[in-house]
């Protein structure tokens, strides 16, 4: 019978396949740019919201509404297909899932400027 040996991973592996913190770089995107930050392993959070978006829609706003709870890590907005209109929708992601699971249970129902916030675990990540 085999018997698995684990051992410690080096610091200089850790350091040279993680960012700050222990955080991983960002991933390119088909095009290969490095704008995409690496989501895996992240609490990801689907927001959706009641009528159309507020001004304060957008990236920044929902990363400072939703990091009182945590770190928040990445916040992307899709734009809604054949235009570059914004959806009524969002993902937050945190990188803690206990940070992310507060994040859930408080903001669900949160009034973001007259709009009623509606907040789910998301069900697939991107490319899935």
């Amino acid at each position: 019978q085999a018997v698995l040996v684990r051992r410690p991973l080096a610091d200089s592996f850790l350091r040279s396949r993680c960012g700050p913190r222990g955080r991983k770089p960002a991933m390119p995107d088909r095009d290969g740019n490095k704008n995409m930050p690496d989501i895996r392993g992240m609490c990801s959070l689907k927001v959706d919201i009641s009528g159309n978006p507020p001004s304060r829609w957008n990236t920044n706003d929902l990363k400072d509404v939703f990091s009182k709870f945590g770190e928040v890590g990445d916040v992307f907005i899709p734009r809604a297909k054949n235009s570059n209109r914004q959806s009524g929708f969002a993902f937050v992601r945190f990188f803690s899932e206990r940070e992310g699971s507060e994040a859930l249970r408080k903001m669900n129902g949160y009034d973001l400027d007259g709009c009623r916030l509606t907040v789910t675990r998301a069900q697939y990540g991107r490319g899935e």
